[in-house]
């Protein structure tokens, strides 16, 4: 969940991300014009995407395409936490990729209808189009496989989870974060991963809870131990 942490990794362990500047708000500072930045203001390269530090389902994040843009997008992911981040926004596809067994699924392409895939876009009927698998060159296809398991493995999930990827025009891949806990309901991208690769949202289900209870089980094992 900690955004910030998740980079730092990324970075250490030669996982490709976008770059990015951490901006944290003190208690009390004035925020009403944008000389108040100081000179993180002529750091910020845009577009950029704001972004609170620790959160999901895209709540608080805005994409800045303009300097005038930015107080408001800063203000908004601000309302949520007082520590954001702000980060190189990619142009190009949307990916996710599912993990389960610790191992890829399917490769989901997100293309919004509108913007971005915000909160609204997300969990809205008919507001995003997702195509899966998606249509990549097949070396493009295994590499955003391989990375999206590496930042899995990085992060030191196990069992599941959903990495989101950004593919440039020159099919330059980017972590953009892996979701430890990712949605299940009808809206989610997880069980839409692993229905490309034959797999029912029952029988996700009751392998996500195996999965979990083998864990359990092993854990006990070594504490008796």
């Amino acid at each position: 969940m900690d955004k910030i942490v998740s980079k730092l990794i990324f970075l250490n362990t030669n996982i490709p991300t976008a770059d990015f500047l951490v901006y944290w708000h003190k208690p009390g500072q004035s925020l009403d014009n944008l000389e108040s930045l100081g000179a993180l203001r002529q750091r910020i390269q845009y577009p950029t995407v704001v972004k609170p530090y620790f959160s999901g389902s895209s709540l608080g994040v805005s994409v800045v395409r303009e300097e005038p843009q930015l107080l408001e997008a800063l203000k908004k992911a601000l309302s949520l936490q007082n520590k954001i981040i702000l980060e190189n926004y990619i142009e190009g596809r949307e990916l996710t990729v599912g993990i389960l067994e610790d191992e890829p699924l399917s490769v989901v392409e997100i293309i919004p209808k509108k913007g971005y895939y915000d909160f609204t876009a997300k969990y809205s009927d008919g507001m995003t189009e997702f195509i899966v698998p998606a249509k990549l060159e097949n070396t493009v296809y295994s590499k955003v496989q391989e990375i999206a398991l590496r930042a899995h493995k990085a992060l030191g999930c196990r069992h599941f989870s959903r990495v989101d990827i950004r593919l440039n025009k020159d099919n330059e891949i980017f972590v953009l974060e892996v979701n430890s806990i990712p949605g299940l309901t009808s809206h989610s991208l997880l069980p839409l991963s692993a229905s490309a690769c034959g797999i029912n949202f029952d029988r996700l289900i009751l392998t996500m809870t195996q999965l979990a209870l083998n864990g359990y089980k092993a854990t006990k094992e070594v504490a008796k131990s």
